[in-house]
């Protein structure tokens, strides 16, 4: 086989193994993301939250990620604990006592 083709070959199983394997959020990534999502969340039921403290995720297992952010609202400080589920596509996120 023809040394350029091989180089070709190679150079496309690399950029596709990191495309693969990058597509899946960091666990920063995925926090600013939760984040996010539950700023917006709160806001469409008419909840402000004014977010002090960013969402800092831990890992648990494959899958589960916990972690802790503070928030204001109502003139009140929280510190909230958040339970995310994260399948390397989507998630979903609970917080605890909520």
């Amino acid at each position: 086989m023809n040394r350029g083709i091989r180089i070709i070959r190679l150079v496309i199983l690399v950029v596709s193994c990191v495309a693969l394997f990058s597509c899946k959020m960091s666990t920063g990534q995925l926090a600013e993301e939760v984040q996010k999502n539950i700023v917006e969340t709160w806001s469409e039921n008419g909840i402000t939250l004014r977010v002090t403290k960013d969402l800092l995720l831990v890992k648990k297992s494959n899958t589960e990620y916990s972690g802790l952010m503070t928030v204001s609202a109502f003139g009140e400080t929280e510190q909230l604990t958040v339970n995310v589920i994260y399948d390397g596509e989507s998630f979903s996120w609970k917080i605890e006592g909520f």
